[in-house]
């Protein structure tokens, strides 16, 4: 007897087909029935966890930040306990990384950035684990959250334009090849940043 899959394990397999089918097709041209068909649960059954595609793509990305929080081997468990050099270069190592290394997560990142310009839900959500991701930071690092707010969303979203550079250009080498250009563009505003709002 085949053993039930867990609620989890059901939600991971849809996150699976999911990101299988906007990497294929793009997010605006997946349907439900695209998905379903590389799952192997019944229409009913789908629909139990996810009515839209924009629900599955939303849940995606709040599983996706909560797991680049928590797995991340740049964020490790001693990491506020390392000295602010250290800190500094692997922040700037998960930076680069994130802007620098083409995977299929990161193609769905971009596609839900891209869809934050138009649908007000969405963006609404990039705003949320925005915000996360930055407590979480001004937390490793122990920097007041009010002050440097401005400066780290400026670095941020740079850090995203970048990626979404990489992810939608024909050339993503011209990206993908300057690992000591982007460190040496950012270094200084995130060192910068540090020593202005250290608590």
């Amino acid at each position: 007897m085949t053993k039930r899959k867990t609620r989890e394990e059901r939600r991971q397999e849809i996150f699976e087909a999911a990101k299988t089918v906007f990497v294929k097709k793009g997010f605006q041209r997946t349907t439900m029935e695209d998905i379903i068909e590389l799952t192997d649960l019944s229409k009913g059954g789908f629909y139990y966890y996810y009515s839209s595609t924009k629900e599955i793509l939303i849940d995606m990305m709040k599983r996706g930040n909560t797991l680049y929080m928590t797995l991340n081997p740049y964020f490790p468990e001693n990491f506020s306990s390392l000295s602010e050099n250290r800190k500094i270069d692997l922040l700037m190592d998960a930076f680069i990384e994130k802007c620098t290394v083409v995977t299929d997560d990161r193609k769905v990142y971009t596609m839900f950035i891209h869809e934050s310009m138009y649908d007000e839900s969405i963006w609404r959500e990039y705003v949320k684990l925005e915000e996360e991701f930055y407590s979480f930071v001004c937390t490793c690092l122990n920097l007041n959250q009010v002050s440097a707010k401005e400066d780290f969303l400026f670095l941020s979203r740079m850090m995203n334009a970048i990626l979404f550079g990489q992810n939608v250009s024909r050339q993503p080498d011209i990206i993908l090849d300057r690992d000591v250009k982007i460190r040496q563009m950012f270094k200084p505003l995130l060192v910068e940043l540090i020593h202005k709002n250290k608590i």
